[in-house]
């Protein structure tokens, strides 16, 4: 704290240096775009004049003991596994307590909260939503392992892989589309200062699991969105995602969690359901029907489940009920199998059920980004990124920054049936 209020006063005294000097001498117009600072992003900072009193404002905001300095680390963590794989190791404090005392109950409500407390105001965070597939499961493996797997649908991009270890919370590893933070040229990572929009990352998480082993996904319904008004402080998707990561142990932790909140959707043009599981070997989706939680548990006997984009409750309605056919592909399976299925052989099950096709509204493809399936018990997520399924990742929240390859992934690229 001490340093970053060093670090205000210096950039304070050298902006009203400046100001000072402009009136003296008329200076320059880049001079001048100076004054304005406070109404200035990082990105316009870092495109201004070279020359010597720049730099030193740069290295004030950048440097080693600069203002932003905690942020730049987090921002150079990133590192690229491939071209559609960006690991990003977050080591900001983004501060869940905070955000969940105070409560957000929009994106445009998020954004400014994002940008004042990740960048003091200095960037004008943004997100990009529109329509999103995907596909979630749960089972065992042959130990008794609980098993997630997850296909999340989407435009063409990369993902990040990001680990976060809050000093009160859990550490776990989540994923994150690159679509939604509009990060770099074509949605590629490009300028560590230009692209500050990865702070916002612990917020936009997806999937993923924690140390404990509890794993949770986000899976789109074509429904009027969910908008309590309870009373209690209210909470929005992907929010509700980091804080169960971070603060809850099972998923009866979580439904409690979620329980303490006003939930409001992301997007008012669609509700969202969602997939938990933990080491325990418990399995629930979680929907809203008219603004009212439902918790449906696995079956009692298989104890594994299935969701895609339509109501599990039988009185949820939807405008256009999507992924009935995967549904089924999905629960044949696992019916076959006895509920049991190995790492590979979930793999091979979200294979069946991805998705590749033009969307009927927008100029691109629907396109299955990542395919993931989460051990509860191992505590490891294997990761297949654009539908290659010859090559398979694996990552754990206990190990930041680190990932392998797992070999004999022969026959998962071939378990192939076209879905809806």
């Amino acid at each position: 704290m001490k340093k970053k209020i060093l670090s205000l006063i210096l950039v304070l005294a050298l902006a009203f240096s400046l100001t000072t000097s402009a009136f003296a001498a008329d200076t320059s117009s880049a001079t001048s775009r100076w004054l304005n600072i406070s109404k200035k992003s990082v990105t316009e900072i870092v495109n201004i004049s070279s020359n010597p009193v720049s730099k030193l404002y740069l290295r004030l905001l950048f440097g080693t003991n600069g203002l932003f300095s905690e942020q730049m680390k987090t921002v150079q963590s990133i590192t690229r596994l491939n071209d559609n794989i960006y690991m990003l190791n977050y080591q900001y404090d983004y501060d869940i307590d905070d955000l969940l005392e105070r409560g957000t109950d929009s994106i445009a409500d998020f954004l400014a909260y994002a940008s004042g407390h990740l960048m003091f105001g200095k960037v004008n965070f943004k997100l990009k939503l529109d329509d999103l597939g995907c596909s979630a499961f749960t089972c065992f493996n042959e130990d008794g392992d609980r098993l997630m797997g997850r296909n999340f649908d989407y435009k063409d991009a990369p993902c990040f892989v990001v680990w976060t270890n809050p000093n009160d919370g859990y550490a776990s590893v989540s994923m994150v589309d690159a679509n939604m933070m509009l990060f770099g040229d074509v949605n590629k990572p490009r300028s560590a200062v230009k692209d500050m929009q990865v702070l916002l990352a612990p917020y936009l998480a997806l999937d993923g699991i924690n140390e404990k082993g509890l794993s949770m996904g986000v899976l789109q319904v074509k429904a009027d969105g969910t908008e309590q008004d309870n009373g209690k402080t209210d909470i929005i998707t992907t929010v509700a995602i980091r804080a169960v990561l971070d603060k809850c142990a099972d998923v009866q932790e979580a439904i409690d969690l979620l329980s303490a909140f006003d939930m409001h959707d992301m997007m008012s043009s669609c509700s969202y359901h969602y997939q938990l599981s933990d080491a325990k070997g418990n399995s629930c989706v979680i929907e809203y029907i008219d603004n009212e939680m439902r918790v449906i548990w696995a079956d009692s006997e298989s104890r594994t489940q299935a969701v895609t984009n339509f109501f599990l409750s039988p009185d949820g309605v939807e405008d256009e009920p999507q992924g009935e056919e995967r549904y089924e592909t999905i629960m044949t399976k696992l019916s076959a199998s006895d509920g049991i299925l190995s790492e590979t052989g979930a793999m091979k099950l979200l294979n069946s059920v991805h998705l590749n096709y033009r969307h009927h509204s927008y100029p691109w493809y629907v396109t299955t980004l990542w395919s993931a399936v989460y051990n509860s018990n191992d505590l490891t997520m294997n990761l297949c990124v654009r539908m290659d399924y010859d090559t398979v990742y694996q990552f754990s929240p206990l190990n930041a920054g680190k990932a392998s390859v797992l070999p004999d992934n022969a026959g998962i690229a071939d378990y192939v049936q076209a879905p809806d």
